[in-house]
C-alpha cells in the first residue's frame, strides 16, 4: 500500500458515489439559484417568457374615476425590439374597487379599461394581464385607481348670507350689450319682461361663452308717469381678480362710481360700485362683468326705496318660477357659485 505523509492512508471511494455527489451538488446549486431570485413587487409589472419581449408597456400612470359614472382609460404598449407586430389581448386579473364592473378590451396596441358605476370613494387598484397570442409573451401590471365624487359649480342666490336657491343665467347668442338693447334712452332685454316701477336683477350669459354678467334694469319705457324717481344701489364684487367693470350704464347722466380695493391678504380682489339713479318715463340700469372665475361673489345692498311708489326689487332666476322679491330695502342678496356633488 502506497504511503502518504503524516499518516494519511488511501481512501477507496466508488466512482458511482462521486458521480452521485456531483449530480446532487449541481442540482442543489440550481435550486438555490432559483430560490434566491427576487419576486416582483405587486406594484410592478411582471413579465413571463419568452425572454425577448413582444411589446413593452408605456407608463399609464394612475386612473381617476367618478362615483356612479362609466369611464375608460388606456394602457398603451409599443413593439419590442425584435417584433414590429403582435396580437395584443387583455384581461382583468384582479380588482379591489367595490361594486364596480371592470372590463378590458384590446384596441390596436392599447388595452382599454372600462370602469362602470363605482360606489365608494377611496384608493383602490386593478391588475391587468396583457399578452401576445402569437409568441405567448405576457405581462401583468397593477394600476392605482382613485374613486372620487364629481363636483359641479352651480350658480346660486343667497339672502342675508344664507343659501336661498339655485339660479340660471338668461342665455342667447347676443353679446351682453346687444341683449340689453339700449335705445331711446331705455333698455329692452328680451327677458325677463320688465314691470312698471320694479327693479329687475338677473344674470346673463352669451351662448358658448363662460362669461357671466349681472344685468339690472329699473322700470320700463314709457310707463306714463312723468315724475322722477330717485334711488341708489351698492354692488360689491369679490374674488373675480378685478376682471369686472361697468360695461353699460343706462343712462350716462346717472351718477356711478367704481372703486378698486387692494387684493387682501387672502388673495381676494374686491371692487365696489356706487350708483344713484333718477328715473322718469324710461328705464335706468346697467351691466357689470364679466365674471369668469370659479370663485366669485356679487353682493347687492342698499336698495333704497326713496319713493313709496317704487314697486320693489326682484331677482329673476330663469327657472320658470316667480321672481324673488326683496321686501326689505336694507336686505342684501348675493350671487355666486357653490360646489355640489353631481354626475356628468
Amino acid at each position: 500500500m502506497e504511503s502518504y505523509p503524516h499518516g494519511v492512508k488511501e481512501l477507496n471511494v466508488s466512482p458511482h458515489l462521486i458521480r452521485i455527489k456531483i449530480v446532487a451538488t449541481t442540482f442543489l446549486g440550481v435550486v438555490l439559484a432559483f430560490g434566491c431570485k427576487e419576486k416582483p413587487k405587486d406594484s410592478e409589472t411582471a413579465a413571463s417568457s419568452p425572454d425577448t419581449p413582444a411589446f413593452t408597456l408605456s407608463d399609464s400612470g394612475s386612473h381617476q374615476i367618478y362615483i356612479g359614472e362609466t369611464m375608460a382609460n388606456s394602457i398603451p404598449t409599443t413593439p419590442g425590439t425584435d417584433n414590429s407586430s403582435y396580437q395584443l389581448n387583455c384581461e382583468v386579473a384582479a380588482s379591489t374597487i367595490p361594486e364596480a364592473t371592470v372590463t378590458v378590451t384590446s384596441s390596436g396596441h392599447n388595452c382599454v379599461v372600462q370602469y362602470q358605476n363605482p360606489a365608494a370613494t377611496g384608493s383602490y387598484s386593478v391588475s391587468i394581464k396583457l399578452f401576445d397570442t402569437d409568441s405567448g409573451y405576457s405581462v401583468q401590471t397593477k394600476i392605482p385607481v382613485t374613486v372620487v365624487q364629481r363636483q359641479c359649480k352651480k350658480l346660486s342666490l343667497w339672502r342675508d348670507a344664507r343659501l336661498f336657491k339655485q339660479v340660471n343665467a338668461y342665455k342667447s347668442t347676443k353679446t351682453v350689450i346687444e341683449y340689453y338693447d339700449y335705445r331711446s334712452a331705455s333698455g329692452h332685454p328680451a327677458a325677463p319682461r320688465a314691470r312698471r316701477d320694479r327693479s329687475h336683477f338677473f344674470m346673463y350669459q352669451q351662448t358658448g361663452s363662460d362669461d357671466l354678467y349681472l344685468m339690472f334694469t329699473h322700470n320700463y319705457e314709457n310707463d306714463g308717469y312723468t315724475a322722477h324717481q330717485y334711488f341708489g344701489t351698492s354692488i360689491d364684487t369679490l374674488g373675480n381678480k378685478h376682471r369686472d367693470s361697468i360695461k353699460l350704464m343706462d343712462d350716462h347722466t346717472d351718477t356711478h362710481q367704481m372703486i378698486r380695493l387692494p387684493v387682501n391678504s387672502s388673495g381676494v380682489a374686491e371692487t365696489t360700485y356706487r350708483m344713484d339713479f333718477k328715473l322718469g318715463t324710461n328705464t335706468d340700469g346697467g351691466v357689470i362683468g364679466p365674471f369668469n372665475q370659479d370663485e366669485f361673489a356679487i353682493r347687492v345692498s342698499n336698495l333704497q326705496k326713496i319713493e313709496e311708489r317704487r314697486g320693489g326689487t326682484y331677482f329673476y332666476a330663469n327657472d320658470g318660477l316667480a321672481p324673488v322679491e326683496m321686501n326689505d330695502p336694507t336686505e342684501q342678496f348675493a350671487v355666486r357659485y357653490v360646489w355640489e356633488a353631481c354626475s356628468k
